[in-house]
């Protein structure tokens, strides 16, 4: 049977909430450098505004020789603490099992540590939803995502590299995606895309832009683009 679509999904933040896993990058890294951080709830007022962490930091210190440490034990907390702190949103499961019967599912992120992605699919029992991780490796580019032109350029690439490899035709191909870059990478590669809403990220106030707030949401948002 042909698959009716290829379903992209974004990893951090669309699949899984890394809100716990956003806040400790900031609690352990400025507790080893004894300078004061955000608190839960300071952190959602922050990311609501599109606030990147270096920026956040500089309101917690002006210190520049300790803020550059704590962007180093930061970047390096993520990469090695994920697994721990990423929690799958409810209904995945479900959801994947139900798009996997008519559609090819891929993940695309800008996410540089695949391997740990893959474990933490294989831990939750998702890994044989997905055909395959697509991310900031597969581009074969050393690229700082920390800047919004970067990750919109990073996003875009990876994309363009999935319409590459599986040749379906752009009226069938969906990423659904948390943050403005992911959108704009869409409609840049002309391929249809759907907002995933989290109550810590912004809201992007764009017309006709298609959103959900939960992933039970999903299915019938694809079934009725199909119909």
């Amino acid at each position: 049977m042909k698959m009716e679509s290829l379903v992209i999904f974004d990893f951090d933040d669309t699949i899984v909430d890394n809100s716990k896993l956003d806040y400790m990058g900031f609690k352990i890294p400025c507790q080893r450098l004894d300078i004061n951080f955000p608190t839960k709830s300071e952190l959602i007022i922050y990311r609501k505004k599109g606030m990147i962490a270096k920026e956040i930091i500089q309101i917690f210190s002006n210190d520049k020789i300790k803020i550059n440490k704590f962007l180093k034990l930061r970047k390096d907390f993520l990469k090695n603490e994920s697994f721990n702190y990423l929690k799958v949103k409810p209904y995945s499961n479900f959801v994947f099992q139900k798009l996997k019967k008519n559609n090819e599912l891929i993940i695309s992120t800008a996410n540089n540590n695949p391997k740990m992605i893959n474990k933490f699919l294989k831990g939750n029992n998702l890994n044989q939803y997905f055909k395959k991780v697509f991310s900031i490796n597969d581009l074969g580019i050393e690229l700082e995502n920390n800047n919004f032109s970067n990750r919109i350029l990073i996003k875009t690439s990876l994309l363009k590299l999935i319409i590459k490899n599986y040749k379906y035709s752009i009226k069938y191909i969906i990423f659904i995606g948390n943050s403005l870059e992911d959108y704009y990478a869409a409609k840049k590669c002309k391929i249809q895309f759907i907002y995933f809403i989290n109550p810590y990220l912004p809201n992007p106030k764009i017309k006709n832009l298609k959103k959900v707030t939960k992933m039970k949401q999903i299915p019938n948002l694809i079934m009725s683009e199909r119909n």
